[in-house]
C-alpha cells in the first residue's frame, strides 16, 4: 500500500499564536434626561450657579452680590428640606459664592470650585429638560390676546417650529399633550389664515396655563 506521509509531510505545523486580544475601553453610558413640564427650581440653581463658574469669567462686587441676592430669595420661596435631592449641592454652591465675595479684593471676582463638584453640576445641569410639546405650548400661550399685527412674526415662527418637530418625530402621538398641541395649531392655523388674533377657547387656556404653571424666575 502507497505510503502518502513523505508526501503530506509528518512533521506537524505550529499553532499560530493568536493576537493579544485588545481589551475595550468600557462604553460610557449616556446620562438619562427627564422629559419635565417645567425644569425643576434646583436644577435651574444650579445651572445658573455653574455659569457663573466658567473658568476665566470674573464678575463686579455688585453682580455677586445680587447673585447671592437672588439665590437666596429663591432658597426661601422655595423651601429647600435636607431630605431634597438637591439640597447638599445647593448648599455646597451657597457657600462656595459667598466665600469668593466675602474674600474679595478691589478687582473682579472670580468664582473657582473643584473639577469634582464641576462635574456633578453637569450632570445635574443636563438631568431634565422640558417636554418639546409643553415648550411649544408655552410659545402659543404667550401669543394668545396678541394683535394679529404684533403677533405674525410669532405665528410665522411657532408654525416652522411645528413642522420641524413633526418631521423629527420629536412630538408623537404617544405624547400626553398631543392632541392639545394640535388643537392649539388649528387655531393658529386659523388665526394665520384670517388675519386676526389667535383665539383658544377659557377652558383650554385654563388647562394649559395649568400644564405651564409660572416657574419661580431665577
Amino acid at each position: 500500500m502507497r505510503s502518502y506521509a513523505n508526501e503530506l509531510g509528518t512533521t506537524r505545523k505550529k499553532k499560530r499564536k493568536a493576537p493579544p486580544k485588545i481589551r475595550k475601553e468600557p462604553k460610557e453610558k449616556k446620562q438619562k434626561t427627564s422629559l419635565v413640564n417645567s425644569i425643576d427650581v434646583q436644577v435651574k440653581l444650579l445651572r445658573r450657579f455653574r455659569l457663573m463658574t466658567r473658568e476665566g469669567w470674573m464678575y463686579t462686587h455688585t453682580e455677586v452680590e445680587t447673585f447671592i441676592k437672588k439665590l437666596q430669595k429663591a432658597i426661601y420661596e422655595t423651601p429647600i428640606r435636607k431630605s431634597d435631592r438637591y439640597a447638599a449641592q445647593i448648599e455646597e454652591a451657597q457657600r462656595f459664592v459667598i466665600n469668593a465675595y466675602n474674600n474679595r479684593g478691589a478687582g473682579m471676582i472670580g468664582i473657582k470650585i473643584p473639577a469634582a463638584f464641576r462635574q456633578e453640576l453637569e450632570v445635574i445641569a443636563k438631568s431634565e429638560k422640558v417636554r418639546p410639546s409643553v415648550a411649544l405650548l408655552k410659545r402659543i400661550v404667550g401669543c394668545v390676546g396678541l394683535p394679529y399685527n404684533k403677533a405674525a412674526k410669532r405665528f410665522k415662527n411657532i408654525r416652522k417650529a411645528l413642522d420641524f418637530m413633526h418631521e423629527r418625530g420629536l412630538v408623537k402621538e404617544s405624547d400626553p399633550y398631543y392632541d392639545m398641541l394640535r388643537t392649539c395649531a388649528r387655531a393658529l392655523d386659523k388665526a394665520m389664515s384670517n388675519h386676526k388674533p389667535l383665539q383658544i377657547s377659557s377652558a383650554m387656556l385654563s388647562g394649559l396655563n395649568g400644564i405651564i404653571r409660572k416657574e419661580t424666575s431665577f
